[in-house]
């Protein structure tokens, strides 16, 4: 009895001693571990565009008429008439402008009874030399009195050609009262009303009104040095050499994206000292007359063969300082950083210069960090860009 009892107490101790030894001790859990890892977070991923395009620079430039026309009165008067309503399409020939032609008209009979005169007066004057030249043959004359008749035919045939010239100017003063349009295009404000005075002179010409055309238009921009050198230098701007021609694309400064195509038809043959630039000039139609004079513009040109791109949208760049970057997403679902470079715009997408391949698929949308393991899913509107793509 006494053993039993002794063996079942020392039992006890050896199961109490087990029971308190360190390594059968239920660990003491820490807040750290107390609930589950969070999931990993859902974000948005579309693969990188590519598209066949070339490259292009872009400068700003200035909307000018092709011609344009001050119109100044060539002879004085008083204004008998405005034919034409301020702002109006004109065509070349239009009578724009009458000036009082009376004084001009009473000029021109005139002029036309001087040659009448000197016509009388050339005619009894040859008549009178015909009958001298008979007398002096006969020696019933002297041969002064010849060689006066002589000259004073003489002078009277001069005297009818001046006579006869100020009948042309004088015909030619009165078509000047008439001003119609030199050229077809949009005339401006009328500066003159009915009634007013015109004077005309050299300097002191009254400005009557400007007519500039509309189509064609030019646009007139400067382009940078470097670009000059690298794509422009050597290549003939006109249209008839064919390949050598340079097309331009042109947008407004209020219009979205490039609405207006034409053709390079004039580079310079300097390059501006003080700008360090060339300048160019483009063609292009216009005829809704949409483009006017003085506008600003952005001139995009073409300087090569299309070459297959990458394409980001640029929500999907971020910026460290001053270092434009993506996430990519790579092995295992896992976001990297990747640094790009940034070419020009191409809609609301940005070429990539460098920095991603084709194929490769960045993260559009979400809350994640480089390094992180997510969850991707399909960007919402990835299809938006792809209607855009020429070449995969």
């Amino acid at each position: 009895m006494a053993r039993a009892f002794s063996t079942l107490a020392a039992a006890g101790v050896a199961a109490i001693a087990v029971a308190m030894s360190p390594n059968f001790l239920p660990e003491k859990t820490s807040p750290a571990t107390a609930q589950a890892a969070p999931p990993a977070p859902e974000v948005e991923i579309a693969q990188v565009e590519t598209r066949r395009i070339a490259e292009t620079a872009e400068f700003l430039g200035r909307i000018e008429a092709r011609e344009t026309v001050e119109l100044r009165a060539r002879v004085a008067g008083a204004l008998d008439e405005v034919a034409f309503r301020d702002g109006a399409l004109v065509e070349e020939g239009d009578l724009l402008f009458r000036i009082d032609p009376r004084p001009y008209e009473i000029a021109l009979t005139q002029a036309k009874a001087r040659v009448a005169e000197t016509q009388a007066r050339l005619a009894a004057a040859q008549a009178t030399l015909g009958r001298t030249s008979q007398l002096v043959e006969r020696a019933i004359v002297s041969r002064e009195a010849f060689d006066e008749a002589q000259a004073e035919s003489e002078t009277l045939v001069a005297q009818a050609e001046a006579a006869r010239a100020a009948v042309l100017a004088a015909e030619l003063d009165l078509s000047f009262t008439e001003i119609a349009a030199p050229i077809s295009g949009r005339i401006g404000r009328a500066s003159l009303t009915r009634g007013n005075y015109v004077a005309a002179g050299d300097g002191s010409a009254t400005p009557l009104a400007r007519i500039a055309s509309v189509d064609p238009i030019h646009v007139s921009f400067d382009v940078d040095e470097g670009t000059y050198l690298k794509f422009l230098a050597g290549r003939s701007p006109l249209p008839e050499t064919g390949r050598g021609a340079l097309k331009v694309a042109v947008g407004l400064m209020g219009e979205e994206g490039i609405l207006h195509e034409g053709m390079v038809d004039f580079i310079d043959n300097r390059v501006d000292p003080t700008t360090g630039t060339v300048k160019a000039r483009a063609a292009l139609p216009n005829p809704d007359g949409r483009l006017a004079p003085g506008f600003f513009a952005r001139v995009q040109i073409s300087l090569g063969e299309p070459q297959r791109t990458v394409l980001v949208d640029e929500s999907a760049v971020g910026t460290s300082q001053d270092q434009r970057f993506v996430l990519v997403l790579g092995e295992k679902n896992t976001l990297e950083y990747r640094a790009v470079e940034l070419g020009q715009a191409v809609g609301d997408m940005r070429i990539v210069t460098a920095g991603l391949k084709p194929g490769e698929e960045i993260m559009m949308k979400g809350l994640a960090r480089p390094g992180m393991q997510v969850v991707p899913v399909p960007y919402a509107v990835a299809s938006v860009g792809a209607e855009k793509r020429t070449d995969r």
